[in-house]
């Protein structure tokens, strides 16, 4: 779901390359078999994709504790934090360091929250 909403609502389109990449996330189903996604990033837009594109794996994101990987999401935890946490980057090392900036929720939703305790206060 995370995935889909990130393509859909937080994706940070002018951050992403100017080339296709793909980039494999692997995680724990709710039966404990590892599930596999693929994010497509080309033409300035990104896609989740359920089956291998087949353009090969520019990066892959292992995601050892999917709940670490939520919270950072929801801006609840910073990315060193979910990095520490269980959530493993290979492959390009500029697109490693440079995938989570496309994301726009966890900002989003942290200036969601402290807008609304400011308003609380």
């Amino acid at each position: 779901m995370i995935l889909w909403l990130w393509c859909q609502d937080y994706v940070r389109r002018q951050a992403l390359p100017d080339r296709r990449v793909t980039i494999r996330f692997e995680y724990p189903d709710r039966f404990g078999r590892i599930a596999r996604d693929w994010l497509l990033v080309e033409k300035g837009d990104m896609q989740r994709c359920r089956f291998d594109p087949g353009f090969g794996d520019d990066v892959v994101v292992t995601i050892e504790d999917p709940m670490a990987f939520a919270r950072w999401h929801l801006g609840l935890i910073e990315w060193s934090t979910a990095l520490r946490a269980g959530v493993r980057l290979s492959g390009n090392r500029e697109l490693r360091r440079a995938m989570p900036t496309w994301n726009l929720a966890p900002e989003r939703h942290r200036r969601r929250r402290a807008d609304r305790d400011g308003a609380d206060a």
